[in-house]
């Protein structure tokens, strides 16, 4: 009889200690959803994490001016009826094309027109893709350590 309470005894001392193992389990899982849901509905803690998540906007902000921006642009303008420039270069030019004519009495230099040039294309598109990224700008770096310094001190 003796040999077969030793025999079971393990067996008993197992089953008691994986039995008050789960209990302990079971009792922290039900003090951490107490723990939780305190936390969950304080209001103080509430306040404090929205004063945190403020301040680490404008952190999220300044880390943010040190990456590249990149823009685009679009434009179409229509020239028709636009400025244009008379050049007169027949008043300029034929009197002496027609003194060379002259002086080699030949018929070389012919008479030209005037020239008329408009500012605008008739159609004009203007696309541009702009990148730009601060190299060297100390305000962003102290605007960063300002930054870090209100979440720290929410915190």
């Amino acid at each position: 009889m003796n040999l077969k309470i030793n025999r079971f005894r393990p067996t008993v001392i197992l089953l008691t200690l994986l039995f008050v193992f789960f209990k302990i389990q079971a009792q922290t899982a039900s003090l951490e959803n107490y723990i939780a849901e305190g936390l969950k509905s304080n209001l103080v803690f509430q306040q404090k994490n929205i004063d945190v998540k403020k301040a680490i906007h404008p952190l999220q902000h300044a880390e943010s001016l040190f990456l590249p921006t990149v823009s685009f642009q679009w434009g179409y303008q229509g020239g028709a009826g636009g400025r244009s420039i008379s050049l007169p270069v027949v008043d300029m030019m034929n009197p002496v094309y027609a003194t060379l004519n002259q002086l080699t009495g030949t018929e070389e230099f012919s008479s030209i027109s005037n020239v008329e040039k408009d500012f605008l294309a008739k159609n004009f598109y203007d696309a541009k893709i702009r990148t730009t990224m601060p190299i060297i700008n100390t305000d962003l770096k102290y605007n960063k350590k300002i930054g870090e310094q209100k979440v720290a001190l929410e915190k």
